[in-house]
């Protein structure tokens, strides 16, 4: 379950940012941070935390390098949310 949870925390901040709602999701991710100290080094937090200034800044072409960058596991449900998310930058 340990190794599971930074997944977990990632695929609740992209339901986030797949709904638009940028707040949300760092609230969420600061939530995270404090349930779980290791997250803030972690590679998934800083992909996280990468997207949301990405998002923030509506830079779509950086938007594919920080998702290839990080090489998280994209399975289906990543790469469907990732897509719909970089559609509405």
């Amino acid at each position: 379950m340990k190794f599971k949870v930074p997944d977990y925390f990632v695929r609740a901040i992209l339901c986030y940012l797949y709904m638009d709602d940028i707040v949300a999701g760092k609230r969420a991710l600061e939530e995270y941070k404090n349930i779980d100290p290791t997250f803030s080094g972690k590679r998934e937090c800083n992909f996280i935390e990468d997207l949301l200034v990405v998002i923030e800044t509506f830079d779509s072409e950086h938007f594919t390098k920080v998702v290839f960058e990080y090489n998280i596991s994209l399975d289906n449900w990543k790469t469907k949310v990732l897509s719909k998310i970089k559609r509405s930058i």
